[in-house]
């Protein structure tokens, strides 16, 4: 049988507390380090991300949960959901981009140690990484509306070259850190497997996302297979959100 939504809520909450617990020290971090890495920056998307994404799929199957009736009546009529739809997707590209030059990042420090690129990126400021990590969905959020089959399709066409190009380069990286580090002693290993072992997370997650919104281009005309699907959102995006603390 399957399991209903406000169920599977339920079952991922202690996994959302821990990780938002994790986020709010992270963030204390980033405010009292203020050279700090790349990496460490991402998480001002995801925290923002995990909110967005509770607020818009709480209410969104109302059979599924009665008493948000108010809370979606209030929305109805209102540019916030637009607001958070819009949010969400920048901020999807936003994770892919950063979970990207976070692979960037760790192949240079490993392989590249003492490059110049290398220096740059480790100590880029939170205002760069920010406006690096807008770009992309800035242009992409001035363009003009489309009918609501077309902007389902174009958003799965923007997501699908993202995430594939960002699972391509990631590969590629970790096949170029596996080559490295097959040269250098097993202490060496052992300093960076956490670090590995999250980033390869992430590059999973980015992988599950690609995944997704294939499927989405090839089953968008069919209502019942794609909601079907995008009830299920939350699990192909369930690492890159609240894995990555």
């Amino acid at each position: 049988m399957e399991v209903e939504r406000p169920q599977l809520y339920f079952f991922l909450l202690p996994f959302t507390i821990i990780s938002m617990l994790l986020y709010v020290q992270i963030l204390i971090e980033i405010y009292c380090k203020k050279g700090i890495l790349i990496y460490d920056s991402q998480s001002l998307y995801d925290i923002s991300y995990v909110i967005m994404n509770f607020i818009m799929e709480i209410p969104q199957k109302i059979y599924d949960w009665p008493s948000m009736y108010p809370f979606l009546l209030v929305m109805n009529g209102t540019i916030l959901p637009q607001l958070i739809y819009a949010h969400i997707f920048m901020c999807l590209i936003a994770q892919i981009i950063g979970v990207t030059v976070m692979t960037i990042s760790r192949v240079l420090l490993i392989c590249y140690p003492t490059q110049w690129i290398t220096k740059v990126m480790k100590n880029r400021a939170v205002k760069r990484v920010i406006a690096f990590h807008s770009i992309v969905p800035a242009i992409y959020a001035v363009l003009s509306s489309h009918p609501a089959l077309q902007l389902f399709q174009i958003n799965s066409r923007v997501l699908c070259i993202f995430s594939s190009l960002g699972s391509l380069v990631s590969a590629l990286s970790y096949i170029r850190i596996l080559m490295t580090l097959r040269k250098r002693p097993l202490r060496t290993w052992r300093s960076e497997i956490s670090i590995l072992a999250t980033s390869f997370v992430l590059f999973g997650a980015v992988c599950m996302i690609t995944a997704y919104f294939m499927c989405n281009l090839f089953i968008i005309t069919n209502k019942e297979l794609y909601f079907n699907l995008h009830k299920h959102f939350y699990a192909f995006t369930f690492f890159l959100s609240l894995a990555n603390p």
